[in-house]
């Protein structure tokens, strides 16, 4: 924007209150000057240079039509709405309650990124679940990418840029308001995490909270709907969007919701054996192809009700082989030091996995049913140790 430009915004500062202050997670607080977005400024000489005008957002458009007492023609119903699955994460039953809104809604987000992290699991693996991450802000998008190592910030990629991250297989993070939210079709993508979706709107939040939480609506859905199904490329794949359960509201038109309240690890491990992202593998030393784009809609869901109502657990089968062989190596190592009876405790505080205790359970538990380690209870504390009869060194 040239320094006339900036001069002419000047003049069109919305008077009742023209700087807003507006506190961000962290303490940081950002200081806006406010222009008045009640009504359109023609004297800014772009109407000369203007052949066709697009308002992104149903709200904005809303506004600038009715200056012209335009006509409004509402869509009510969205043509992919069935290929979509709404997914609200809460924390779980067992976790102490939250006393504020907010920190109730910080523990929804900080599960956001174990599940990212649980579907990801590193750079180093074979194979890969591409799926993206939504944000905020550009700040978010930083902070979001920093717990999730190896993702991708993406910036200014077009079409062809986002089938190249998505052959890459790493998790993509944007942010709103970005080229990728505004209109790319990125259908490659099966899966969204929604980590953050409020899209600043200071001069609304002062002027008519109102319109604000509805532009914030609409760009929250506009943001979503970038994975979905296009008239060019239908392939009936099942579109999965998981958010913290307080943004739900944020998402218009699309209409199956759930909330889940489990574990992060047993969400993420739903949505892998789903198959939901598709998938990628290393091809050769540095190459990657895709060898999976997902799964039919409505497969996906009946698969997904029916992951989602097994009563016991849903682990990784190679995690926990490998929790497995770990558990066994260090009972073999408390052996040497002639050490005997191990209580859960102290395996639990060697034995560190992405799952959570509960993996280290469910894998003891098998060790114990394969007849590798035995066990003996004392009192409520269970003691473990190596099966003689079974392993020999």
């Amino acid at each position: 924007m040239s320094l006339e430009s900036c001069v002419r915004c000047l003049g069109y500062l919305f008077k009742e209150n023209p700087v807003s202050v507006i506190k961000e997670n962290g303490g940081i607080q950002s200081i806006y000057i406010l222009g008045d977005e009640r009504h359109t400024r023609y004297a800014m000489n772009w109407m000369a240079r203007t052949n066709k005008v697009i308002i992104i957002g149903a709200t904005k458009a809303e506004i600038f039509a009715s200056e012209f007492n335009g006509r409004k023609l509402v869509i009510d119903k969205f043509r992919y709405d069935n290929r979509f699955l709404l997914v609200g994460v809460d924390k779980t039953k067992s976790e102490d309650r939250y006393e504020t809104a907010r920190g109730a809604k910080q523990a929804q987000k900080k599960k956001i990124i174990d599940i990212a992290n649980a579907i990801w699991e590193s750079s180093e693996t074979q194979e890969r679940m591409p799926f993206l991450i939504l944000t905020g802000s550009k700040k978010e998008q930083e902070r979001a990418a920093k717990k999730i190592p190896g993702a991708t910030k993406l910036m200014t990629e077009r079409e062809g840029g986002m089938e190249g991250e998505y052959i890459n297989g790493k998790p993509a993070v944007f942010f709103q308001n970005s080229v990728i939210s505004r209109g790319l079709d990125v259908d490659q993508y099966n899966l969204m995490l929604v980590y953050g979706c409020d899209f600043a709107q200071p001069f609304w939040k002062v002027a008519d909270p109102r319109i604000a939480d509805e532009i914030i609506s609409d760009e929250t859905t506009n943001s979503v709907l970038r994975i979905s199904s296009t008239l060019r490329n239908d392939n009936q794949t099942l579109k999965v969007v998981v958010m913290p359960k307080e943004d739900l509201n944020k998402v218009k038109f699309l209409t199956d919701k759930v909330e889940m309240t489990e574990d992060s690890s047993k969400i993420a491990m739903i949505l892998k054996r789903l198959a939901v992202c598709g998938k990628t593998e290393r091809d050769g030393r540095n190459g990657l192809r895709v060898i999976g784009r997902g799964i039919n809609f409505e497969k996906g869901k009946a698969k997904f009700r029916e992951l989602r109502s097994e009563d016991s657990e849903i682990f990784d089968e190679e995690e926990k082989k490998s929790v497995m062989a770990r558990i066994m190596s260090f009972m073999r190592e408390e052996k040497r030091k002639k050490n005997g009876w191990i209580n859960s405790g102290k395996i639990y505080n060697n034995i560190k996995t992405r799952s959570g205790k509960n993996m280290v359970r469910s894998a003891m538990q098998q060790l114990y049913a394969d007849g590798d380690l035995k066990m003996e209870t004392h009192g409520k504390e269970k003691r473990w140790s190596i099966n003689k009869t079974k392993n020999t060194e």
